[in-house]
């Protein structure tokens, strides 16, 4: 492993909130003397900003601490061979 867990857990965990505030986000329509007007909860679109926010720092902690762990771990060919390669996704 590249990244330590606490790295990994946090990447984890930024994405799952962002994914939460993403299904809150489903946009709405109230009628209103016979037509739909769409309503956006601009509270709730700042948040989800915020929280793609926090998953990209997190995303690029990651990235960078595994991408450093790898150069320092003198691996003898990252191009070729069989990969033993961790992919972090959502």
């Amino acid at each position: 492993m590249w990244v330590t867990a606490n790295i990994q857990e946090a990447f984890y965990h930024a994405c799952h909130a962002e994914q939460a505030y993403q299904a809150g986000l489903m946009p709405y329509f109230l009628a209103a003397n016979g037509n739909h007007v769409y309503h956006r909860n601009i509270e709730l679109e700042l948040l989800t900003l915020q929280a793609k926010m926090r998953r990209a720092q997190a995303e690029i902690e990651l990235y960078t601490v595994a991408i450093e762990n790898v150069r320092e771990s003198n691996f003898p060919d990252i191009t070729g061979g069989p990969s033993n390669h961790v992919f972090f996704n959502c």
